[in-house]
């Protein structure tokens, strides 16, 4: 089983049915680019949800685990990041503006820095790059109009951040996946900071309405493709 169809499982938005979009191996592609845009990366993320009043669980863990520490940019990567649409609106999927929530860091995608967007409903900074076409296509979701050099589509943003990070574990021969324990901790630690669902707006140690275990068998399935026995 390929990354990209690893983390289009359990796809409730109906995202998958645009991965025809992007190239057929864009986690690896992406995976490249970033790593042919030296050492240096500004990953931004953050979702505000108007149910839980409060920022979503999605988002953090990926850029937890994906995370380069030191600034000054070689290249950006978004996950999971509000970007507005054609009216400049930021708004959640069901079409809510939240821009009074969502500090414009979409203005830092303006400046050609090479970029990666990770996102799974539409409204997310990076789908700009196939927002048009989409749209002709018929797909009605809430679009953003910020693209992004490459983008990885998923059925939750954080599993599109760890198929990065299995690409990049292949690329580099270094196991840089994260481990399901490890991720559980942290998503239970946001919780208690205050992050909720993204779907239910709970303040439940959940993603996307989705338990813990399905991450978990996201993981695995990844590691496992990493060492060839899936």
């Amino acid at each position: 089983m390929s990354t990209e169809r690893i983390i289009l499982s359990y796809d409730l938005r109906g995202i998958a049915r645009l991965a025809h979009l992007l190239p057929k191996h864009y986690c690896e592609e992406a995976a490249s680019y970033l790593l042919s845009h030296g050492n240096n990366a500004v990953i931004t993320s953050g979702f505000y949800i108007t149910r839980g009043k409060s920022a979503e669980t999605d988002g953090p863990l990926g850029a937890i685990a994906l995370a380069i520490k030191t600034l000054s940019p070689d290249i950006l990567v978004s996950i999971e990041r509000c970007g507005p649409n054609k009216e400049n609106i930021y708004t959640n999927m069901r079409g809510v503006d939240i821009s009074d929530h969502t500090p414009k860091i979409d203005t830092l995608f303006d400046y050609s820095i090479p970029s990666i967007g990770i996102g799974d409903g539409g409204n997310e900074i990076g789908m700009g790059l196939i927002s048009d076409e989409a749209v002709k296509q018929g797909v009605n979701l809430p679009w953003s109009i910020t693209p992004t050099d490459k983008l990885i589509l998923s059925s939750v943003s954080n599993w599109g951040a760890y198929g990065l990070i299995s690409e990049l574990s292949k690329l580099t021969g270094a196991n840089l996946n994260p481990s399901p324990n490890e991720q559980l901790t942290l998503l239970k630690l946001l919780v208690g900071l205050g992050a909720v669902d993204g779907v239910t707006g709970y303040r439940l140690p959940t993603v996307d309405s989705m338990h813990s275990s399905a991450t978990t068998l996201i993981l695995e399935r990844l590691a496992n493709r990493m060492n060839n026995t899936d």
